[in-house]
């Protein structure tokens, strides 16, 4: 198994798919983040919003 998370201008991508077209701009954008456990309770309420995007939290 390889495993190639080497970024937007992957070598391994290139050395596995030479003839592969470069990456296109999708104009889309992901944020995350990770926060400390606080004493609340847990609860899980997905929601899918426009253009099928999931909220999870």
């Amino acid at each position: 198994m390889l495993i190639g998370a080497d970024g937007i201008h992957s070598a391994v991508v290139n050395q596995i798919f030479p003839q592969s077209p470069p990456p296109i701009y999708t104009k889309e954008n992901i944020f995350y983040g990770v926060i400390d456990n606080i004493d609340q309770q847990t609860s899980i309420n997905p929601t899918v919003t426009a253009k099928n995007t999931l909220t999870h939290y």
